[in-house]
């Protein structure tokens, strides 16, 4: 096979070798001639504009080279990467055995799973000062927040360009995925509580159900095993009359555990018309009454009134109102050393409201209400040895949305 590159021919054998067309000198003796006639030139100041000029050319010419020959090594020799530097890159930000449940749902090696996965623990998101789940996700590549306004914001979420409903948001095994339009409020859900965040990036319909885009799986603190009693409580205030009030206690006292926490985040708003008065709590106990043996409550209240939009234009006001609230209860018993079996229910219920306001009387010329009512449970039985997992088991939901839209 020959092919012209740029007046050279390529010659094709068990070896690659540049030759000027119509002569059979080597490229490279050609390449160390010209050098050598530069070497002259630069002995005299008269010729420096030439110099310059055929030293670009001879820079070209070389890149030319060695560009091609990286071309066809790249096409004719296979690479192989050396044994562990795949472990090694992921080490630069993860422990090997750092485990993650979202890929598989059950806890497994990071260094074992086959996802695009992110980890975002409680120490990252204490240290970027995060008060939502919105200003957690907007730092981490690949997933897109758009039309986010701060924190009185409703922004969407988008995984490597999917579409908001096809990213599943689960906390504690709940969906927060709403039932009307299959979207996540994110900048609604409060940070203090959680342990970590994983994010799948790519398909976890196998796995999760719905969720062509990705998951985004929120695990939440346990109750504090070094102690029986302790906690912690922050503030923090911005301009605007921005305000986050937070305040946790956890601990462990013989085979019961708690933790709970609440909070509040007020401001009225980077923008005229996006004010925000939210609450929040949650809560998490654990009774463990033989070995092996674990029952966890959980329970979750979000509620805040916003505002989404102000058009002195068209003496137009939009706000928004939502309570949300989830609860799990869930039993793990460890069977055998290799065998465990879960049991989940969980159920919430979700309570938005959109109005809109005339600006100049305050007078309502309409608003949307809609209640989702969610139930389900699942039950697993798992077998783990090594590296090897086996799982049984079955998920059941059942969701229902009553809306109603009334105009004045």
């Amino acid at each position: 096979m020959d092919a012209l590159v740029k007046g050279y021919e390529i010659k094709h054998g068990s070896f690659f070798q540049l030759i000027p067309r119509g002569g059979g000198i080597n490229i490279h003796e050609k390449l160390r001639r010209r050098v050598r006639r530069f070497s002259k030139r630069t002995q005299n100041r008269k010729d420096y504009s030439d110099l310059i000029m055929h030293g670009y050319t001879l820079k070209t010419r070389v890149l030319l080279v060695f560009s091609l020959v990286a071309a066809v090594a790249s096409v004719t020799v296979p690479a192989h990467a050396r044994p562990g530097e795949e472990m090694e890159v992921l080490q630069l930000f993860y422990q090997e055995n750092d485990l993650v449940v979202t890929p598989t749902r059950t806890p497994k090696s990071i260094s074992q799973v086959a996802e695009n996965i992110t980890i975002v623990t409680a120490a990252e998101i204490e240290a970027m000062n995060a008060h939502s789940v919105a200003d957690v996700l907007n730092t981490v590549t690949g997933v897109q927040i758009a039309n986010y306004t701060g924190p009185a914001g409703s922004p969407s979420l988008s995984i490597q360009g999917s579409e908001g409903r096809q990213v599943q948001v689960m906390v504690d095994g709940v969906s927060h995925n709403n039932l009307g339009d299959g979207y996540p409020d994110i900048s609604s859900m409060r940070v203090q509580h959680i342990e970590r965040i994983e994010i799948v990036k790519g398909p976890a319909s196998s796995s999760w159900g719905s969720s062509l885009g990705g998951v985004v799986n929120i695990i939440t603190k346990s109750p504090d095993d070094t102690r029986k009693f302790g906690g912690a409580a922050s503030f923090s205030i911005g301009e605007r009359a921005t305000g986050d009030f937070r305040g946790e206690v956890s601990g462990v006292s013989g085979a019961f555990g708690y933790y709970l926490s609440g909070g509040g985040l007020i401001t009225d708003g980077l923008q005229p018309g996006t004010d925000l008065r939210s609450g929040n709590f949650y809560s998490k106990f654990e009774w463990r009454p033989r070995h092996g043996s674990t029952l966890t409550l959980t329970t979750g209240y979000d509620t805040g009134a916003r505002g989404l939009a102000r058009i002195p234009l068209l003496d137009l006001s939009i706000h928004n109102r939502y309570d949300y609230l989830f609860s799990t209860l869930t039993l793990n018993q460890t069977l055998t050393d290799e065998l465990s079996f879960d049991l989940a229910f969980r159920g919430s219920r979700r309570n938005v409201g959109i109005a809109m306001d005339m600006l100049s009387t305050g007078e309502e010329l309409g608003n949307t209400t809609g209640v989702d009512t969610n139930l389900g449970g699942s039950a697993r039985l798992l077998w783990q040895q090594e590296l090897h997992n086996l799982i049984f088991g079955v998920d059941v939901d059942f969701g229902k949305l009553d809306s109603a839209t009334v105009e004045n």
